[in-house]
């Protein structure tokens, strides 16, 4: 495994309505999950709880959104460590771009990357399961 910091430009290579599409989808999910908590009621906005009953691995991702707003944390990892802390990894990456214009590209053999696939479905499986436990 090698890790090599690369310059590259400050200007984001995704056009611009990607960013604002999650944008919307973020504050669309977060008022509709403060909206139905002011009025008492539940909503469900995960289909897959919804069809199953089951959370999906992603479950609590509203209700982190709502700590975020808050200021609490610790309840956003409550909610979904794996999701939280990935996009906190993705955020530090972004900076790091916006801010010093480098990157860092890792290179990979081809069983490290087997490894790491292998890795990576572990640790959604484990966080599934510590959402189903824990958060439901």
């Amino acid at each position: 495994m090698r890790f090599k910091l690369v310059h590259v430009s400050r200007r984001l290579p995704w056009p611009w309505w990607a960013g604002a599409v999650v944008a919307m989808w973020l504050a669309l999910g977060g008022v509709v999950t403060y909206v139905s908590g002011c009025m008492g009621r539940k909503v469900v906005l995960c289909f897959f709880k919804r069809l199953t009953g089951i959370p999906c691995p992603t479950c609590g991702f509203s209700r982190a959104l709502l700590c975020i707003l808050r200021g609490d944390i610790v309840g956003v990892w409550w909610h979904n460590p794996l999701v939280f802390s990935i996009l906190a990894v993705f955020l530090a990456v972004m900076l790091m771009r916006l801010v010093v214009g480098r990157k860092i590209q890792i290179h990979l053999t081809r069983a490290e990357r087997f490894a790491a696939w292998v890795a990576t479905g572990v640790l959604v499986l484990i966080n599934w399961a510590y959402i189903i436990l824990y958060v439901g």
